[in-house]
C-alpha cells in the first residue's frame, strides 16, 4: 500500500516496516518487465510478484530511503518536522 506525507512516499511493507522514499530533485520509480534494460541511474531495484521491476532512478543522487519500523515513522528525520497534514472532506 502506497500513502503520501508531505512529499514523502510512504510504501507500507507487510512486516511492519515501512520504506519512506523522498524524490528530491530528479528520482524517479520506474516499472519495467523482466526483459526491459536498467536504466543509466538506476540505484535500487524491487523485484514484485508479477516478474515486474520497481526501479528507483536518480541521477543526481539527492533521493533517500529509509525502512522505519512502522512505529518509529513519526519520529524519522525528515518526517517528524512535518506539520500536521490538512483535513481532507
Amino acid at each position: 500500500m502506497f500513502r503520501a506525507r508531505g512529499k514523502y512516499i510512504l510504501i507500507e511493507l507487510n512486516n511492519d516496516r515501512v520504506l519512506a522514499v523522498h524524490l528530491r530533485m530528479t528520482g524517479k520509480f520506474l516499472s519495467l518487465s523482466a526483459d526491459d534494460a536498467l536504466p543509466k541511474h538506476a540505484h535500487a531495484i524491487f523485484y514484485l510478484d508479477n516478474d515486474r521491476r520497481l526501479v528507483f532512478c536518480d541521477q543526481r543522487q539527492f533521493g533517500v530511503m529509509r525502512l522505519v519500523a512502522r512505529t518509529r515513522l513519526s519520529k524519522t528525520k525528515g518526517i517528524r518536522e512535518l506539520a500536521p497534514e490538512p483535513c481532507r472532506r
